[in-house]
Protein backbone atom coordinates (compact mmCIF):
# COMPACT_ATOMS: atom_id res chain seq x y z
CA UNK A 1 0.00 0.00 0.00
CA UNK A 2 1.02 3.79 -0.50
CA UNK A 3 2.49 4.83 2.45
CA UNK A 4 4.68 7.72 1.64
CA UNK A 5 5.80 10.60 -1.31
CA UNK A 6 9.31 12.57 -1.02
CA UNK A 7 10.26 14.03 -3.35
CA UNK A 8 7.84 13.04 -5.36
CA UNK A 9 8.46 9.32 -5.37
CA UNK A 10 5.84 7.10 -3.81
CA UNK A 11 6.89 4.32 -1.43
CA UNK A 12 4.97 1.71 -0.88
CA UNK A 13 4.81 -1.02 1.75
CA UNK A 14 4.36 -4.44 1.88
CA UNK A 15 0.68 -6.23 4.03
CA UNK A 16 2.89 -9.09 5.43
CA UNK A 17 6.08 -8.13 7.00
CA UNK A 18 5.85 -4.13 6.74
CA UNK A 19 8.67 -3.80 4.61
CA UNK A 20 9.08 -0.61 2.28
CA UNK A 21 10.45 0.49 -0.89
CA UNK A 22 10.17 2.64 -3.73
CA UNK A 23 7.51 1.48 -6.12
CA UNK A 24 9.24 2.79 -8.69
CA UNK A 25 12.85 2.21 -8.39
CA UNK A 26 15.99 3.63 -10.25
CA UNK A 27 17.52 0.88 -13.21
CA UNK A 28 20.58 -0.72 -11.64
CA UNK A 29 22.35 1.19 -14.52
CA UNK A 30 21.28 4.62 -12.88
CA UNK A 31 22.13 3.37 -9.31
CA UNK A 32 25.50 2.28 -10.48
CA UNK A 33 25.86 5.55 -12.20
CA UNK A 34 25.14 7.45 -9.33
CA UNK A 35 27.27 5.85 -6.57
CA UNK A 36 30.17 5.00 -9.24
CA UNK A 37 30.52 8.49 -10.34
CA UNK A 38 28.50 10.83 -8.00
CA UNK A 39 31.72 13.01 -6.56
CA UNK A 40 29.20 15.21 -4.36
CA UNK A 41 27.75 11.72 -2.55
CA UNK A 42 31.46 9.95 -2.36
CA UNK A 43 32.92 13.44 -1.06
CA UNK A 44 31.13 12.58 2.66
CA UNK A 45 33.35 9.56 2.87
CA UNK A 46 35.93 11.14 1.35
CA UNK A 47 37.10 13.47 3.51
CA UNK A 48 40.86 13.81 4.14
CA UNK A 49 40.68 15.75 7.09
CA UNK A 50 37.90 14.04 9.00
CA UNK A 51 39.19 10.30 7.79
CA UNK A 52 41.01 9.31 11.53
CA UNK A 53 38.13 11.16 13.01
CA UNK A 54 35.56 9.16 11.53
CA UNK A 55 37.40 5.72 11.74
CA UNK A 56 37.82 6.01 15.05
CA UNK A 57 34.17 7.78 16.08
CA UNK A 58 32.79 4.83 13.64
CA UNK A 59 34.63 2.38 12.27
CA UNK A 60 36.46 1.21 15.45
CA UNK A 61 32.86 0.54 17.78
CA UNK A 62 31.45 -1.42 14.74
CA UNK A 63 34.83 -3.57 14.80
CA UNK A 64 34.64 -3.87 18.40
CA UNK A 65 30.99 -4.81 18.55
CA UNK A 66 31.97 -7.10 15.27
CA UNK A 67 34.27 -8.52 17.49
CA UNK A 68 32.02 -9.74 20.71
CA UNK A 69 29.16 -11.00 18.26
CA UNK A 70 32.09 -13.39 16.99
CA UNK A 71 33.27 -14.40 19.98
CA UNK A 72 29.98 -14.90 21.75
CA UNK A 73 28.95 -16.85 18.59
CA UNK A 74 32.17 -19.57 18.53
CA UNK A 75 34.09 -18.56 21.41
CA UNK A 76 36.92 -17.11 19.51
CA UNK A 77 37.66 -13.97 17.38
CA UNK A 78 37.63 -13.63 13.77
CA UNK A 79 40.53 -13.78 11.58
CA UNK A 80 39.43 -12.68 8.21
CA UNK A 81 37.16 -9.99 7.01
CA UNK A 82 35.39 -8.96 3.70
CA UNK A 83 33.73 -5.39 3.72
CA UNK A 84 31.37 -4.82 0.84
CA UNK A 85 30.79 -1.63 -0.12
CA UNK A 86 33.77 -0.13 2.02
CA UNK A 87 33.22 3.41 0.79
CA UNK A 88 36.45 5.49 1.41
CA UNK A 89 37.99 2.22 3.46
CA UNK A 90 37.82 3.14 7.11
CA UNK A 91 36.74 0.11 8.49
CA UNK A 92 39.34 -2.19 6.68
CA UNK A 93 41.45 -0.16 8.17
CA UNK A 94 40.50 -0.22 11.13
CA UNK A 95 40.17 -4.21 11.46
CA UNK A 96 43.78 -4.28 9.80
CA UNK A 97 44.99 -2.31 12.17
CA UNK A 98 43.44 -4.93 15.18
CA UNK A 99 45.63 -7.27 13.61
CA UNK A 100 42.84 -9.21 11.24
CA UNK A 101 43.11 -10.15 7.64
CA UNK A 102 40.83 -7.30 6.10
CA UNK A 103 39.63 -6.58 2.09
CA UNK A 104 36.80 -4.59 0.64
CA UNK A 105 35.02 -4.25 -2.61
CA UNK A 106 33.94 -0.90 -3.67
CA UNK A 107 32.76 0.04 -7.08
CA UNK A 108 33.24 4.21 -6.75
CA UNK A 109 36.43 4.82 -8.24
CA UNK A 110 36.90 8.34 -6.00
CA UNK A 111 36.45 6.05 -3.25
CA UNK A 112 38.81 3.70 -4.09
CA UNK A 113 41.71 6.52 -5.07
CA UNK A 114 41.16 7.68 -1.17
CA UNK A 115 41.58 4.44 0.41
CA UNK A 116 44.70 3.51 -1.18
CA UNK A 117 46.11 7.61 -0.83
CA UNK A 118 45.25 7.87 3.01
CA UNK A 119 45.10 3.82 4.22
CA UNK A 120 47.15 2.37 1.51
CA UNK A 121 44.51 0.01 0.78
CA UNK A 122 43.40 -1.55 -2.65
CA UNK A 123 39.73 -2.32 -2.59
CA UNK A 124 38.54 -4.65 -5.11
CA UNK A 125 36.27 -2.62 -7.94
CA UNK A 126 34.88 -5.23 -9.25
CA UNK A 127 30.85 -6.75 -9.02
CA UNK A 128 30.71 -8.52 -5.25
CA UNK A 129 28.59 -11.30 -7.02
CA UNK A 130 30.61 -11.99 -9.63
CA UNK A 131 33.80 -12.58 -7.61
CA UNK A 132 32.93 -14.50 -4.80
CA UNK A 133 34.99 -17.65 -5.57
CA UNK A 134 38.14 -14.94 -4.41
CA UNK A 135 36.53 -14.81 -1.10
CA UNK A 136 35.20 -18.40 -0.06
CA UNK A 137 36.17 -19.09 3.30
CA UNK A 138 36.21 -15.63 5.10
CA UNK A 139 35.05 -15.36 8.49
CA UNK A 140 33.17 -12.27 8.29
CA UNK A 141 31.01 -9.99 5.33
CA UNK A 142 29.78 -7.13 6.48
CA UNK A 143 27.79 -4.77 4.60
CA UNK A 144 27.40 -1.49 6.63
CA UNK A 145 24.74 0.55 4.81
CA UNK A 146 24.90 -1.28 0.86
CA UNK A 147 21.39 -3.68 1.02
CA UNK A 148 18.95 -0.40 1.16
CA UNK A 149 20.43 0.83 -1.97
CA UNK A 150 20.82 -2.24 -4.31
CA UNK A 151 17.16 -3.70 -6.18
CA UNK A 152 18.46 -7.47 -4.79
CA UNK A 153 20.27 -7.60 -1.91
CA UNK A 154 18.50 -11.01 -1.19
CA UNK A 155 21.20 -11.88 -4.39
CA UNK A 156 23.76 -10.38 -2.37
CA UNK A 157 22.83 -11.91 0.75
CA UNK A 158 23.27 -15.36 -1.15
CA UNK A 159 26.41 -14.56 -2.71
CA UNK A 160 27.46 -13.60 1.76
CA UNK A 161 26.52 -17.06 2.66
CA UNK A 162 28.50 -18.46 -0.39
CA UNK A 163 31.64 -17.18 1.23
CA UNK A 164 31.07 -17.61 4.91
CA UNK A 165 29.44 -21.10 4.89
CA UNK A 166 33.04 -22.63 4.11
CA UNK A 167 34.72 -20.58 6.83
CA UNK A 168 37.23 -23.60 8.69
CA UNK A 169 36.23 -21.03 12.02
CA UNK A 170 32.12 -20.20 11.79
CA UNK A 171 30.81 -18.07 9.08
CA UNK A 172 28.88 -14.62 9.98
CA UNK A 173 27.24 -11.23 7.88
CA UNK A 174 26.25 -8.29 9.61
CA UNK A 175 24.08 -6.06 7.96
CA UNK A 176 23.41 -2.24 8.76
CA UNK A 177 20.02 -1.34 7.87
CA UNK A 178 17.96 1.61 7.89
CA UNK A 179 14.17 0.77 9.93
CA UNK A 180 11.07 2.09 8.91
CA UNK A 181 9.38 2.15 12.10
CA UNK A 182 11.33 4.97 13.54
CA UNK A 183 11.28 9.00 14.24
CA UNK A 184 13.15 9.78 11.65
CA UNK A 185 10.90 8.14 9.04
CA UNK A 186 8.45 10.07 10.84
CA UNK A 187 10.04 13.39 10.67
CA UNK A 188 10.55 12.89 7.17
CA UNK A 189 6.65 12.00 6.15
CA UNK A 190 6.01 15.13 7.73
CA UNK A 191 8.54 17.00 5.58
CA UNK A 192 8.28 15.05 2.35
CA UNK A 193 9.90 17.80 0.41
CA UNK A 194 13.02 18.14 2.58
CA UNK A 195 15.43 15.19 2.42
CA UNK A 196 17.76 15.01 5.25
CA UNK A 197 19.48 11.79 4.98
CA UNK A 198 17.27 8.81 5.67
CA UNK A 199 14.22 8.64 3.21
CA UNK A 200 16.77 9.34 0.05
CA UNK A 201 14.63 8.14 -3.19
CA UNK A 202 18.31 7.98 -4.87
CA UNK A 203 19.52 6.51 -1.64
CA UNK A 204 17.42 4.31 0.47
CA UNK A 205 15.13 2.81 -1.91
CA UNK A 206 14.68 0.19 0.19
CA UNK A 207 13.59 0.71 4.76
CA UNK A 208 13.25 -2.42 6.83
CA UNK A 209 11.06 -3.62 9.34
CA UNK A 210 12.41 -5.91 11.75
CA UNK A 211 10.61 -8.42 10.51
CA UNK A 212 11.58 -8.00 7.05
CA UNK A 213 14.74 -7.43 7.60
CA UNK A 214 14.43 -11.17 9.63
CA UNK A 215 13.02 -12.58 6.88
CA UNK A 216 15.23 -11.69 3.98
CA UNK A 217 17.99 -13.08 6.32
CA UNK A 218 16.00 -16.72 6.42
CA UNK A 219 15.32 -16.68 2.92
CA UNK A 220 18.88 -17.15 2.33
CA UNK A 221 19.88 -19.53 4.61
CA UNK A 222 20.97 -17.33 7.73
CA UNK A 223 19.99 -17.44 10.87
CA UNK A 224 19.61 -13.89 12.82
CA UNK A 225 21.52 -14.03 16.10
CA UNK A 226 21.95 -10.62 17.79
CA UNK A 227 20.76 -6.87 16.81
CA UNK A 228 21.97 -3.29 17.80
CA UNK A 229 19.62 -0.60 17.29
CA UNK A 230 21.23 3.11 16.45
CA UNK A 231 20.55 6.18 14.72
CA UNK A 232 21.01 9.39 14.20
CA UNK A 233 16.57 10.60 14.64
CA UNK A 234 17.00 13.15 17.12
CA UNK A 235 19.66 14.93 14.64
CA UNK A 236 17.38 14.42 12.00
CA UNK A 237 14.24 15.65 13.49
CA UNK A 238 15.97 18.59 14.89
CA UNK A 239 17.41 19.62 10.75
CA UNK A 240 13.92 19.20 9.67
CA UNK A 241 12.56 21.60 12.65
CA UNK A 242 15.36 24.01 11.31
CA UNK A 243 14.75 23.90 7.79
CA UNK A 244 11.29 24.20 8.77
CA UNK A 245 11.68 27.64 11.43
CA UNK A 246 14.79 28.96 10.07
CA UNK A 247 16.21 28.48 12.96
CA UNK A 248 18.90 25.84 13.92
CA UNK A 249 19.94 26.95 17.41
CA UNK A 250 17.83 24.06 19.58
CA UNK A 251 20.11 21.80 16.89
CA UNK A 252 23.78 23.81 17.62
CA UNK A 253 23.58 24.05 21.62
CA UNK A 254 22.02 20.78 22.71
CA UNK A 255 24.53 18.58 21.75
CA UNK A 256 24.79 16.67 24.97
CA UNK A 257 20.97 16.21 25.14
CA UNK A 258 20.98 14.92 21.67
CA UNK A 259 23.46 12.10 22.45
CA UNK A 260 21.32 11.06 25.68
CA UNK A 261 17.96 11.52 23.93
CA UNK A 262 19.29 9.40 20.88
CA UNK A 263 20.33 6.79 23.81
CA UNK A 264 16.67 6.75 24.85
CA UNK A 265 14.93 6.22 21.27
CA UNK A 266 17.83 3.54 20.47
CA UNK A 267 16.83 1.38 23.89
CA UNK A 268 13.09 2.22 22.74
CA UNK A 269 13.84 0.05 19.44
CA UNK A 270 12.68 3.69 17.86
CA UNK A 271 15.74 4.31 16.08
CA UNK A 272 16.25 4.32 12.51
CA UNK A 273 19.16 1.60 12.01
CA UNK A 274 19.29 -1.52 12.56
CA UNK A 275 22.72 -3.98 12.65
CA UNK A 276 21.79 -7.25 12.21
CA UNK A 277 24.02 -10.61 12.59
CA UNK A 278 23.56 -13.75 11.10
CA UNK A 279 24.84 -17.12 10.70
CA UNK A 280 24.46 -19.99 8.29
CA UNK A 281 21.65 -22.00 8.60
Amino acid sequence: KPIANIYGVEYVQTPDTGHVYVKNRPSKKAIHDFYLNDVTYAATYTNKAAAESRLNAIAVPWREWMVAVYEKQYGRKPESILDVGSGAGHFVEACRRAGMKADGIELSESSQAFAKEIWGIELDGRDFTQVTKAYEGYDIVTFWGLLEHTPNPGKILSCAHDVVSKSKNGGMVISKLPRWNSLSSASQRLNPDTIIRHIDPMGHIMLFSDASAAELYYLNNFKPTAAWYYGMDVYETLMQIGNSTKEYTALTQTGEFQMELQQFVDESRFSDGITLVGVPK
